[in-house]
């Protein structure tokens, strides 16, 4: 927010960290690749903005690179997860270091990664992993992913 006031160098810009129903926003792009916000839509941005639950409008993003695509989940619930399009890519960085994104009644990982199709997961975990994250039930669907 503080560069929405002072920018940090000529030439930047501060774009509404949000994607609407037109379809992922152009983060940036070059020769041969590209990065696009595809999460979170406004709706629900403006839902869980000061709500007790700020996950709900956590960013992911797909990067194209060399004909390789990475979906890189931040902390998105499941239910965020179910609105993205498009969802195949290469390799997805596990949301919420592999933790509990479920937020759908009878939902399960799977609902996550299938539709996904990656080949790699990548879960990040710190050292000092006092959560036990990933969750087996969050590995187990990713290897079958």
């Amino acid at each position: 927010m503080k560069w929405e006031r002072t920018l940090p160098c000529p030439g930047f810009s501060v774009d509404p960290p949000f994607r609407t129903n037109d379809g992922p926003r152009p983060i940036a792009s070059g020769t041969g690749w590209k990065v696009d916000l595809v999460l979170p839509f406004y709706a629900a941005l403006q839902k869980n903005l000061g709500h007790k639950n700020p996950n709900g409008c956590s960013a992911v993003l797909r990067v194209e690179c060399g004909g390789t695509t990475v979906l890189i989940g931040g902390d998105a619930p499941l239910s965020s997860w179910l609105r993205l399009e498009p969802r195949s890519a290469n390799v997805i960085r596990a949301p919420h270091h592999g933790g509990n994104v479920i937020d759908v009644a009878d939902a399960d990982y799977g609902q996550l990664y299938d539709p996904i199709g990656a080949t790699a997961a990548v879960f990040s975990v710190g050292s000092n992993n006092r959560h036990q994250h990933p969750l087996p039930t969050h590995l187990a669907a990713a290897r079958r992913g």
